[in-house]
């Protein structure tokens, strides 16, 4: 029977201050002869391609690194009102073909155990700042989870997260965006009126 556990992301860390965040290119500017103030660009249309982007290739890692038959739906993005305190959080649908691939990462959590005590213990404590709602103790998390069995959606997104960690090349991931069709210049609205 399929196990679907909705939370958020793993390894996303939002648009703001990030390589996510996107640019034009400088061809653009010289081409239409204007500047960034000119330009009407569809974010909320990139950033929601960019999103179900990230939520398939984090897909991918999950069955590839992982070894684990789970699918990923996007749900929504959502946008901080003020960027202060947090940035932008991609909540999607865990899908799990079986029990039994939900306990494979019980498995690898177990396999992984000193690491996943330090991951835990770095991710979940509160400081200057930051207060964590999560517990900060391995021990506790294996309780609460009935040995690592049943996850709430934030304890389901950390732990995947601390587990593709293991094997998470940024600098790859970052050049498979930059390979993609997906490029700010493409959600310009208002290119045909510059060109006049």
């Amino acid at each position: 029977m399929k196990q679907i556990i909705d939370t958020q992301l793993p390894l996303f860390r939002g648009f703001y201050g990030t390589f996510l965040e996107g640019e034009v290119d400088d061809q653009i500017f010289e081409n239409l002869n204007c500047s960034s103030d000119d330009l009407d660009i569809d974010y909320n249309q990139y950033q929601n391609d960019v999103s179900k982007w990230y939520t398939k290739e984090v897909e991918k890692m999950i069955q590839t690194e992982l070894n684990i038959n789970c699918n990923l739906v996007f749900e929504c993005l959502h946008s901080p009102k003020f960027y202060n305190f947090e940035n932008d959080s991609v909540y999607i649908k865990a899908i799990f073909k079986s029990k039994k691939e939900l306990l494979k990462i019980k498995e690898l959590i177990y396999q992984n155990f000193d690491y996943m005590r330090d991951y835990i213990k770095n991710r979940c404590s509160s400081y200057d700042g930051f207060i964590s709602f999560y517990s900060n103790n391995i021990d506790y998390w294996e309780t609460k989870t009935n040995k690592f069995r049943d996850f709430d959606n934030i304890e389901l997104e950390i732990i995947l997260e601390a587990l593709l960690n293991l094997t998470f090349d940024k600098d790859s991931f970052m050049c498979n965006f930059y390979d993609s069709e997906i490029r700010l210049d493409n959600y310009i609205l208002n290119e045909n009126e510059l060109t006049v």
